[in-house]
């Protein structure tokens, strides 16, 4: 009978185990399935449509944008022949100007020299033999014989030709020299005259053009082609290859929408793309193989099964492996609670926990409540650490936003500034959040923000995330936005935005340049959309700015040069004390400096930054400083940092020799016994190659080194204290005040005691 119970009792255990087993399994498999149905039939399809129509695309447009812009600069530059060039202006008649061949192949010179895609160019005049070239002077005898030899255009015939054109004329590629196949652009000058004066000639590589091409497509085995208007191949990337296939030429568009369609070429399949340019009329087609497009694709497949048969694999062990530790427990739970409750009759487990559960619950109900953070407080703090440039990771800031419903899925981050020129410090604070989540449900779609409340109660502050290329421009897009925003307050805006940065630890040089565009109103004129970078900057004042002494700056940190680092630090502060630069200029260049002070540092410290640098680049405190003092006051700040930092690392065997010299002078220079010989003892060199490197290194000698720390020290305690004169020599390092004195005077043109008395630093 016990052994019939027991069997009874195994049955029921294993009965509970399989069945939740099971259960646990098809949890697992049932999402797994309806995830690859989903990946295979829409997100595939998805990053097919991504890589073959949007991708590509993207690359045949810019393929087209660079060589419309190459083709309008011909244009152009062939127009500015004749109505900008006034030394060309008298060639157009009758001339017989000696030195006119020279005078005109320098003008030619002007223009091939700043244009790479020019071969070579000519200007032609009618009726004439001549063609006057940036390099020569051609005969027409010459050019078609012997310069450029080409197959099926005579001597006659480009006679006939340049004396008879009358609009724009193009040659395909052809092979003239032994340097490779060349395009011919002729131009008319005067095109709207019916009878021209003459004619430019642009001799173009056909190797320039596939440049531009291979840059987009060189990773294909397909070709890519570039018709005419009559749809007649000027060039093509592989010019060994076959010609257009008759189905493309077929399928060209005849508008300028793009185009794509498969094809049978070869026995091989391929996606055939078509643009057609509005500028040039010109088509360009890549034909690409698709076993070549869809490889990643392919591969992304076959991992993805593999990944999804290891998943179920590994998710049917765990929960194998599981359920059997999770049932201890669960066991150990019943005999527990058989222990309090003694029951007549015989239940499994579950019974058996259900009835402890609803009696303790009975007994015990209490409710718990979760506190929620304040969802505003984490907007808030979240922007703001962004804004400061202190989340510089996409990553961590969006995991740590996703919580909250602020995420950035663009790369680029810019910042906009709302100021409103009614009553909003009126509204209250309530009704202003809901009108701040709003904001962002009037962005153009190539762009997603969120907004903030700005220190100013008739600013707001948006941080606007956008792609890396915008495509369209984004002034037209915000002009939208603001217009949205002036029907959703009903009063008059301003709206000024910084530029696209990808590094996200440039977002306050953003938020900077907003500010500025905002104060440019002054001058653009109020309720519109001005951007930084449509204000106007004194060509001076950016040539003006300290880039050199900046990167001698990063350099100094690196090599560990303490001495450098301080006479460079003063060097800027002393640019931004005596330069008549604007304001967020001067904050741009502060910002500059502490960023890369903090990043150098970081790169050479293996034990991080020193306590306090990471709070220096806060945007918030960098705008309200207002004079060039402020400034000044925090760059010292900075410097005493690093000096600080710096002693404490100097036993670490990192640091240069150098540095550990300037160090040592450091640590003793106010003793009186202060020598060379001593110095080179402890670093086991001879005096005068101590000297000489220390020179070489520092450009200061050894003694001039402790004589300047003496006389700063001393200066510092001229003005902090009321000791004596001697007593002063003394803690210096000079051997009696008669000595001091004379040396104080020597380096600062004052004695202690007149110093003393001003009560300045000299």
């Amino acid at each position: 009978m016990e052994k019939g119970w027991s069997l009874l009792f195994l049955g029921k255990k294993f009965q509970f185990f399989l069945k939740y087993l099971f259960s646990y399994v098809i949890v697992l498999l049932l999402p797994l399935v309806t995830m690859g149905v989903f990946v295979q039939n829409f997100l595939i399809d998805t990053l097919k449509h991504e890589i073959v129509v949007i991708n590509n695309l993207n690359n045949l447009n810019r393929v087209k944008y660079v060589l419309d812009q190459q083709v309008l600069q011909l244009q152009n530059t062939s127009t500015q022949l004749m109505y900008v060039n006034s030394n060309l202006k008298p060639f157009y008649q009758l001339n017989q100007d000696p030195l006119k061949a020279w005078k005109i192949m320098n003008e030619l010179q002007k223009y091939t020299t700043t244009n790479h895609f020019i071969h070579e160019m000519m200007v032609y005049f009618r009726g004439e033999d001549r063609l006057y070239s940036n390099r020569s002077v051609y005969t027409l005898s010459m050019l078609s014989d012997h310069i450029y030899p080409y197959p099926n255009w005579s001597k006659e015939e480009i006679y006939h030709d340049l004396n008879r054109l009358t609009e724009p004329l193009i040659r395909p590629a052809e092979m003239l020299q032994d340097e490779g196949k060349f395009i011919t652009f002729l131009y008319p000058i005067l095109p709207s005259s019916s009878t021209p004066y003459a004619a430019v000639i642009f001799i173009v590589k056909e190797e320039a053009v596939h440049r531009i091409l291979e840059d987009e497509f060189k990773s294909y085995d397909g070709n890519t082609f570039i018709l005419n208007q009559n749809n007649e191949v000027i060039t093509s990337l592989d010019s060994s290859g076959s010609g257009l296939p008759e189905q493309v030429a077929a399928g060209l568009p005849n508008d300028f929408e793009p185009f794509t369609q498969t094809i049978k070429w070869n026995g091989e399949t391929y996606y055939s793309l078509s643009v057609k340019s509005k500028e040039s009329g010109w088509t360009y087609v890549s034909t690409l193989p698709v076993s070549q497009v869809l490889a990643k694709v392919t591969t992304v497949q076959t991992w993805f099964v593999l990944g999804i048969i290891a998943i179920l694999t590994l998710g049917a062990m765990v929960i194998y492996g599981s359920m059997n530790m999770n049932y201890k427990p669960l066991s150990q739970l019943k005999r527990y609670t058989e222990s309090i409750w003694k029951h007549a009759e015989p239940m499994n487990e579950l019974d058996t926990v259900r009835l402890t559960i609803d009696s303790l619950f009975t007994q015990n109900r209490a409710l718990n409540v979760k506190v929620e953070s304040s969802r505003e407080a984490a907007e808030d703090y979240l922007l703001d650490q962004l804004l400061k440039g202190r989340n510089p990771d996409a990553e961590a800031f969006n995991e740590a936003g996703r919580e909250w419903g602020i995420v950035f899925t663009k790369p680029k981050i810019r910042v906009a500034i709302l100021h409103f020129h009614g009553e909003s410090a009126s509204v209250p604070s309530e009704e202003r959040r809901l009108l701040l989540k709003s904001l962002g449900q009037g962005l153009p779609k190539s762009y997603e923000g969120y907004g903030r409340d700005h220190l100013d109660e008739n600013k707001w502050v948006m941080v606007l995330a956008c792609d890396a290329d915008e495509g369209a421009d984004p002034s037209d897009e915000l002009s939208v936005f603001h217009q949205y925003v002036r029907n959703l307050l009903q009063q008059g805006i301003t709206i000024g935005v910084g530029s696209a940065v990808a590094d996200w630890r440039e977002v306050p040089k953003s938020y900077f340049e907003a500010a500025t565009a905002i104060d440019y109103r002054f001058i653009k004129g109020k309720e519109q959309v001005i951007f930084s970078k449509d204000i106007i900057i004194d060509q001076q004042t950016l040539e003006a700015y300290p880039h050199q002494e900046i990167a001698e700056l990063r350099s100094a940190i690196k090599q560990g040069n303490l001495n450098k680092i301080e006479k460079l630090l003063q060097q800027l502060q002393q640019y931004l004390k005596e330069n008549n630069m604007p304001l967020f200029i001067a904050r741009g260049l502060c910002f500059d400096l502490i960023n890369v002070v903090i990043q150098t540092m970081g790169e050479i410290s293996s034990q991080g930054l020193p306590s306090g640098i990471h709070e220096y680049p806060d945007v918030f405190l960098l705008e309200k400083y207002e004079t060039v003092e402020e400034f000044t006051s925090l760059v010292k700040q900075i410097c005493r940092d690093i000096s600080v930092h710096l002693d404490r690392l100097a036993g670490e065997d990192n640091l240069d020799l150098d540095m550990r010299m300037m160090l040592y002078v450091k640590q003793n220079y106010a003793n009186r016994n202060f020598s060379v010989q001593e110095m080179a003892d402890y670093f086991k060199m001879a005096p005068p190659n101590l000297s000489h490197f220390f020179k070489d290194r520092t450009g200061q000698t050894v003694l001039d080194f402790a004589t300047q720390l003496r006389i700063d020290k001393a200066k510092q305690l001229l003005l902090s204290s009321t000791l004596p004169v001697k007593s002063i020599a003394e803690q210096t390092g000079f051997d009696n005040v008669s000595s001091f004195i004379r040396r104080f005077k020597q380096w600062t043109g004052i004695t202690p005691g007149d110093f003393r008395n001003r009560g300045e630093v000299i």
